[in-house]
């Protein structure tokens, strides 16, 4: 098993659907423990991901067209695309200043080793070799759907397959951890997908993984029901669905970009040994429709380290960031404490025990198309990670 990384900011005006979405929650400190659970908040406050759509959502859904991203959210068909695209580039990433800010210099650097993060379909079933191509001998340690000169990328429209997403320390081939390095903590997790009619379904049990640092056996986190979307529906910023078991849990969310052109899917992590922001920031090329490829603008993480012993704060990791000395402006945007939540729409303070409203219940049926109830702007999502706040100000 290879090892993956992940981490994630977010930006002003995505603060409150992040501080919602980011899940605060005291959480248990982490002094090495398992995360045997992931679940529910309490009844008070928890939102019910898979609930049925009401009928105004509904009719909301089917009459959701337009543009594929605007400032409330993104087409199903947008969402379904980010999904299914492959994580090719930026996939190590490097300890930056902030979410969206430059790498660290190497005085600041210090011990803390690269990270990485991807979100794919497993076995790449919609990754297809180009006419007249041979599938390659054993390319150990690379990603052989992502040769660009063998395959192409093809819409997953139909069929069901397994949602592997991934985050954690970032080793090269045959390479070992090297103790003398900060600890990056790895996760895996897989969710079945199934696609038909233009119907997309998110499974109700997710598989949750811990490895590299040590090795626990897959746990099964629970959503109230499968997560149903149409491609034609208009999935609103926040929180789309999540998966619990006791006190932790696992949420997809789906964030604003820099501008209407990109938009984020971001998952927030909120363990007993772990609590993280991993986004992927995607952007569409001019004319986009669903079957064009997508450009991976960049994919950062956000990791809480109070979960570490003797450690606390955050770090950050980007995979599309300027050196330091590049990008000296950028550190204007980072907050002045990281630890607080920031008041822009990119930096959330992962699993800080933040006093925020309880998030809007996503709407969606089994069988049916739906979109989540949640107003972006109204209703925030709860949010560990360090990303919520500083999207804006960056």
């Amino acid at each position: 098993m290879s090892i993956r990384n992940l981490q994630a900011p977010l930006t002003a005006a995505a603060l409150a659907v992040l501080l919602a979405a980011c899940g605060g929650g005291s959480g248990s400190s982490d002094s090495g423990g398992t995360g045997s659970s992931l679940a529910p908040k309490d009844a008070s406050s928890t939102q019910t991901p898979g609930a049925a759509a009401t009928a105004e959502s509904a009719s909301a859904a089917q009459q959701a067209q337009g543009a594929p991203i605007d400032s409330t959210g993104v087409r199903g068909d947008v969402l379904l695309s980010m999904l299914d695209h492959r994580t090719c580039h930026h996939k190590i990433l490097k300890p930056a200043s902030s979410y969206n800010g430059p790498l660290l210099s190497d005085a600041e650097l210090g011990n803390t080793p690269n990270a990485t993060g991807s979100v794919r379909l497993k076995d790449a079933p919609n990754y297809k070799l180009k006419p007249g191509q041979r599938p390659p001998p054993g390319m150990p340690g690379h990603d052989v759907p992502c040769t660009d000169s063998l395959y192409e990328y093809t819409p997953f429209d139909d069929g069901t397959s397994t949602l592997e997403q991934l985050s954690g320390l970032f080793l090269a081939l045959r390479e070992l951890p090297d103790p003398s390095k900060r600890p990056i903590r790895s996760i895996e997790t897989s969710t079945p997908i199934t696609v038909s009619g233009g119907n997309v379904t998110l499974g109700a049990e997710q598989s949750f993984q811990r490895f590299g640092d040590q090795l626990d056996q897959p746990q099964t986190l629970v959503s109230a029901s499968a997560y149903t979307f149409q491609t034609s529906a208009r999935i609103p910023y926040g929180l789309v669905t999540e998966w619990r078991q006791g006190a932790d849990f696992n949420e997809l969310m789906v964030l604003p970009g820099a501008d209407e052109t990109q938009a984020k899917l971001c998952w927030n992590t909120h363990t007993s040994f772990l609590r993280r922001l991993h986004c992927q920031v995607w952007e569409l090329p001019d004319g986009w429709q669903r079957g064009a490829t997508m450009n991976l603008e960049d994919q950062y993480i956000v990791d809480d380290r109070s979960m570490y012993p003797g450690e606390s704060g955050h770090l950050f990791w980007r995979g599309n960031a300027e050196a330091p000395e590049a990008a000296s402006q950028a550190a204007a945007s980072v907050p002045a404490e990281v630890g607080t939540v920031p008041t822009a729409d990119e930096v959330v303070t992962p699993g800080a025990a933040l006093a925020v409203p309880a998030p809007a219940t996503p709407a969606a049926t089994p069988d049916a198309a739906a979109q989540p109830a949640q107003d972006a702007a109204a209703q925030p999502a709860p949010a560990p990670a360090a990303e919520a706040a500083a999207a804006e100000a960056g």
